[in-house]
């Protein structure tokens, strides 16, 4: 049996949270490694006339992910993730919960697909 591992490719800590209690299930340092990719954001328009619309390019990236090894799991961020949709073992934080100061407190789920639903 496969030992499972995470690994925490993103510039924060990431914290999971019960859903119940908000209580800190696991936490995940920073590795050290950082994926990042290079975007733009392009005014297109506006909305309510005066809220700037516009469009994210995600050019390129960085660092490539390490190379596909069975139980071992990577936390990217969501533009990282778009560039490799279909690599399972590359994980996002979904449902972030903040402090009544805005900052991030956590996360109630990792997510390793988004599907469209129609």
């Amino acid at each position: 049996m496969v030992k499972e591992q995470i690994h925490n490719y993103t510039g924060h800590i990431i914290r999971i949270l019960n859903r119940e209690d908000d209580r800190i299930i696991k936490t995940f340092s920073k590795s050290g490694r950082v994926t990042r990719v290079s975007h733009r954001t392009e005014q297109k328009g506006f909305l309510l006339g005066v809220i700037p619309l516009g469009t994210t390019y995600v050019k390129n990236f960085y660092s490539e992910p390490p190379a596909y090894q069975e139980g071992v799991y990577y936390i990217v961020s969501h533009c990282f993730k778009a560039y490799f949709p279909n690599r399972l073992d590359i994980l996002t934080c979904q449902e972030q919960v903040k402090n009544p100061d805005g900052s991030v407190k956590g996360c109630y789920i990792l997510s390793n697909e988004i599907v469209r639903e129609d």
